[in-house]
């Protein structure tokens, strides 16, 4: 199988080496948690980033699968998390962890609980994908009125974090701003890849970038 002339088996192996970086990253920042202030939300993050890949490489493999769309599916147990821990990490990195509370975070799991209820109780309820999925479609870029709640307050969280980013990249002394850039540069390429993707420009059709 091929998309814009490229193998789906590269597409897999990449994504494979993405999962288990970010699974490297995950493993570092654990065991670092109880002395590296904000390693807890990049674990998390990681975490999410982890699943994200290895479900989409599986996808993309020729792993068997329960039906068609069920790899796809499997990368939003990742994607749901990736918003909120990058939020939380953003929140922490900028010394406002004291908003991070036990009842936040509560609340903050919510929206991902019930965009996984809507996405696997679609076939019944209509509210994710709205008829809206095609066959073959390697991944989800419209849907119904669940769907663009999600990518909205997903958007918003991502937003939120990388505006507190940014105000502290210009309050921190100029020997650490290069540490607060390269932050920032890591989250703004793979949002704009989405957000250029979202909006129908995808270079590489059926492929998220």
């Amino acid at each position: 199988m091929f998309t814009g002339g490229i193998p789906h088996t590269i597409y897999s192996v990449w994504l494979f080496l993405a999962a288990g970086l970010s699974l490297l990253v995950m493993h570092l920042a654990w065991t670092r948690r109880e002395s590296v202030q904000c390693a807890y939300p990049v674990a998390v993050f990681s975490f999410g980033n982890a699943v994200w890949s290895s479900m989409y490489a599986l996808h993309w493999s020729k792993i068997a699968r329960p039906g068609e769309f069920f790899w796809v599916d499997m990368t939003y147990f990742g994607v749901v998390i990736v918003p909120t821990a990058f939020f939380v990490f953003a929140l922490c990195y900028t010394d406002r962890g004291h908003w991070i509370t036990k009842r936040r975070l509560i609340l903050l799991s919510i929206e991902p609980l019930l965009t996984l209820f809507f996405l696997w109780t679609d076939p019944r309820w209509g509210l994710f994908f709205a008829g809206k999925r095609h066959s073959l479609d390697a991944v989800i870029f419209d849907g119904g009125m669940w769907f663009w709640f999600h990518v909205i307050y997903s958007y918003s969280l991502v937003l939120v974090g990388v505006v507190a980013l940014l105000r502290g990249f210009f309050r921190q002394p100029r020997a650490y701003r290069g540490q607060v850039g390269t932050i920032l540069t890591g989250a703004m390429i793979p949002w704009g890849a989405n957000v250029v993707s979202i909006l129908g420009h995808n270079p590489t059709p059926n492929l998220d970038l």
